[in-house]
């Protein structure tokens, strides 16, 4: 058992106990703090420092060089970098442990816990050209009041938008002000709490402001003017000091004055934070002794000295805060209620009693049975007793042997509990063994169980990989079952990153990658482009050559430079993804001469035809000039005469194109496509000569125009014979040589568009036409004219074929008589079958069903 009483150290607060602990003995060295700003992030996270230029130093080189340094709660140095811009104007951490530094410019500038540039934000011109006077950060956002006194906020940092509140109509900077994150306000939006001077705003004297998005309202506050103001935790309470020493407790809306507390002091206390959500420290810097002063929640306080005259700050935290001195890091809270429960001076509770009843056990005291029996006698009462025990062991940091015998007792309890579920003990140990690693001085991570509830093992894992703890933020996500492929690629990114000129880590890097089994996470394409933006280009090329995706690898070896496009193009063709390859050729184009281009290309086929492909679609320009670098001359040509026809070109122009493409199929020896280009010429000169001569609309209708030029040879034939143009027809057709069968074929669909009915038999009466009698009755019964048809049928030479037309004429007597005509049985008997199948006529069917069992048929 605990050889001392845990509750020596407590102090008493009407009925609450509280406690002040030492978590750390700073590391730092000739540290005064007096001489800097400190702020730290939530959660027992880093301290950033800088110097306070107000405050005299030493002149020697280091002092005189403005630099930011983060540090670890125990005071280990992490990383510091030189301060190389403008005044900075105050500093916060955001809510994954990036550290954002204000600039009296309005630039917003974010560094990684090991001073790494992450990235910049400007607040616009209007911050630039006014300056920055103050700013309040919070883990998401942060407000900033310029230097004619205006509000501007930014609610998330992952997507910073600059928004302006409602100029607050002051006349002269407010005493103090505060800030209500949008979590902890009903409209979900930011405001801004201004405590004004009596001469600084229209309102009453020493007032306090509210100021949003839309509007200002005055709180009317009776108390002021106010010189301190602090917001609790979630929001609800605001603690203000006034100008009389007086200490006042408010609800956030300024309705209640819920306790006001006389500190007897007219002087503001330098710092002015909330210790949990009930108490409130006040610290008085003073010559020799500084005062602590805590102020609960009934008017009753504690007060701590600080024999130094060295500085001190105050960090809040959500069940405590922390002090940061120049030798300690301490802790001060509420003492845990199970803690309380189990510690307090006379507890009888469930806990208390298994507590004792293993200290008798261990004694070997028979008081041990006595205890036992009366918290058997209820099981909910050893079942309460258990766990308080194991949550008081949560509760208690960095203290193990209380957490082991506190373990011990919950262990002791589960013995004689009839259905003992060990779930609840075994996620109490990790949990407890995970904090007091954490908590280990070269880590720095003073963080108890409530903050541990609050901040979540994610952040936790996020806060420990940024810090380069890998091998324990992997062990402890490997004890959790949580992934760690986040772990192991940060790992590797910071090994690249950080490794020497002469090393190459990329062997290490692999075998510790892949004897880790290469989590699915894992992107070699990461890490190489880690190494490539560190300078290390030979690194960078041997880790993609593990990176498995090749939508991974491509665009960085593209981005590495001309050297590497090839083997980003051998990359590509391999993957088969036709997006990547286009990536890589483009990029190659845009690169590399057009010889290079060209000679490259070739050297790849696939590549190629994919080239030409999109340039067909997309660059048809592109496309000629490679097939002129490709010695390709008939492609070209094709090319100029398609493109001729694809673009809306003026006669002379598509001619001027023609005219290239036959030069060049002429010096192909290709007779075919020559021929047929040279006369397309001749066919649009033709055309012109027609457009010119006839106009668009040759016949006087009004709805039949005409845009001859471009036109096919046999549409130009078509539109002359209907609109007349026998002769220009006729001279067309034996100036381009058009085969008679295919003349007349325009000439009868020509007539019958017009339903020129007597022209049409003209036709068919000059001389026997060459492509028959059919196609005329065709064109007839297509108009619907089956009288006109019946005009050309009988000529139809083929009996089977006429009989067929005469049943399209719905001539069925006539289909029959040339039924009777033909001598094939099998021929005659098919025309009857389909005459019988298509006539309504009984007289008829009749007739037809004799001839049918005349020529055998059933």
């Amino acid at each position: 058992m605990v050889g001392f009483p845990v509750s020596a150290d407590w102090s008493q607060l009407s009925d609450r106990f509280y406690r002040k602990m030492q978590l750390y003995e700073m590391s730092w060295q000739n540290m005064d703090l007096a001489k800097y700003h400190l702020v730290a992030a939530p959660f027992g996270g880093p301290l950033a420092l800088w110097r306070d230029e107000r405050k005299l130093v030493q002149a020697d080189t280091l002092s005189l060089r403005p630099t930011l340094a983060i540090y670890t709660s125990a005071g280990r140095l992490l990383s510091s970098t030189i301060w190389e811009r403008e005044r900075l104007v105050g500093c916060g951490w955001t809510d994954n442990d990036r550290l954002v530094c204000v600039v009296d410019d309005g630039t917003l500038v974010f560094y990684s816990l090991h001073a790494e540039l992450t990235g910049t934000f400007s607040l616009g011109r209007d911050v630039r050209d006014s300056g920055v006077r103050d700013c309040r950060i919070w883990g998401s956002g942060l407000v900033v009041l310029t230097d004619d006194l205006q509000l501007l906020a930014v609610t998330n940092f992952a997507e910073p938008r600059p928004i302006r509140l409602h100029p607050p109509g002051l006349t002269a900077p407010p005493k103090t002000w505060a800030v209500l994150e949008p979590s902890q306000t009903q409209s979900l939006s930011v405001e801004v709490l201004l405590a004004t001077d009596p001469s600084g705003t229209s309102g009453q004297p020493g007032t306090i402001v509210l100021v949003t998005e839309v509007t200002v309202q005055d709180q009317l506050v009776p108390h002021g003017p106010f010189s301190k103001m602090a917001v609790a935790p979630g929001g609800r309470l605001v603690a203000c000091f006034n100008d009389g020493g007086k200490l006042c407790v408010y609800s956030a809306d300024f309705v209640q004055l819920l306790s006001e507390f006389d500190t007897k002091s007219r002087l503001a206390p330098a710092q002015m934070e909330w210790c949990g959500a009930d108490t409130i420290l006040l610290y008085w810097p003073a010559a020799g002794t500084g005062v602590l002063l805590m102020v609960g929640p009934f008017n009753e306080w504690i007060k701590y000295t600080y024999d130094d005259s060295a500085l001190i700050y105050l960090v809040p935290e959500v069940d405590g805060a922390r002090i940061i001195s120049n030798r300690l890091c301490e802790f001060v809270q509420r003492v845990p209620d199970m803690v309380e429960s189990v510690f307090k001076t006379g507890s009888t509770t469930p806990p208390a009693t298994l507590y004792d009843a293993l200290d008798e056990f261990e004694r070997k005291s028979p008081k041990a049975d006595e205890l036992m029996r009366e918290l058997r006698a209820t099981p909910a009462m050893l079942a309460a007793a258990v766990s308080g025990c194991l949550q008081a062991a949560a509760d208690q940091p960095a203290d193990p042997a209380v957490q082991r015998t506190l373990l011990k007792a919950a262990s002791f309890g589960m013995l004689f509990q009839e259905f003992a579920e060990p779930s609840a003990f075994v996620s109490t140990c990790r949990t407890v063994r995970l904090l007091n690693d954490v908590s280990e001085f070269d880590v720095g991570i003073g963080m108890t169980h409530a903050q541990y509830q609050q901040c979540g093992v994610r952040r936790l894992l996020e806060r420990l990989v940024e810090m380069h703890e890998h091998l324990r933020a992997y062990r402890i996500a490997d004890s959790l079952g949580l992934r760690r492929d986040r772990i192991l690629l940060h790992w590797a990114c910071a090994k690249v990153r950080r490794a020497a000129p002469d090393s190459d880590p990329s062997d290490q890097v692999v075998a510790r990658l892949t004897a880790c089994g290469e989590p699915a996470g894992i992107s070699y394409a990461e890490i190489a482009a880690t190494a490539y933006r560190a300078g290390r280009k030979d690194i960078a090329t041997r880790l993609l050559e593990y990176e498995p995706r090749a939508a991974e690898q491509v665009p960085l070896l593209l981005s590495m430079g001309a050297a590497h496009e090839p083997v980003a193009l051998a990359k590509a063709l391999e993957s088969g993804d036709a997006d990547l390859v286009y990536l890589v050729i483009l990029q190659l184009q845009r690169s590399r001469p057009p010889a290079e281009f060209v000679r490259l290309i070739r050297s790849r086929p696939a590549a190629l035809d994919l080239l030409i492909s999109y340039c067909r679609q997309q660059d048809v320009k592109l496309l000629k000039s490679l097939y002129a670098d490709l010695d390709q001359p008939q492609e070209r040509a094709n090319l100029i005469v398609f493109d001729a026809y694809r673009q809306s070109l003026e006669l002379e122009a598509k001619i001027a194109a023609l005219e290239q493409a036959l030069a060049i199929y002429s010096e192909t020896k290709d007779s075919f496509d020559a021929k047929a280009t040279e006369e397309q010429i001749k066919l649009l000169l033709v055309q012109s000569e027609i457009d010119s001569s006839l106009g668009p609309n040759p016949s006087g209708q009004s709805g039949q125009r005409i845009n001859w030029i471009g036109l096919p040879l046999g549409d130009t034939l078509f539109h002359l014979i209907q609109i007349g143009q026998a002769k220009k027809a006729a001279k067309l057709k034996a100036d381009f040589k058009v085969p008679e069968t295919r003349f007349y074929w325009l000439k009868i669909n020509a007539l019958a568009g017009i339903r020129d009915w007597a022209s049409l038999e003209r036709l068919a009466k000059d001389k026997k036409p060459p492509i028959g009698f059919a196609p005329f009755a065709d064109v007839c019964l297509q108009a619907g004219e089956a009288r006109e048809a019946a005009k050309y049928i009988p000529r139809i030479s083929e009996l089977e074929e006429r009989g067929s037309y005469w049943i399209q004429a719905r001539n069925f007597v006539e289909a029959v008589e040339t039924a009777k005509l033909i001598k094939e049985l099998d021929k005659r008997v098919s025309l009857l079958s389909a005459i019988r199948s298509k006539a309504t006529d009984k007289e008829l069917q009749q007739q037809v069903d004799a001839l049918l069992q005349a020529s055998g048929a059933s």
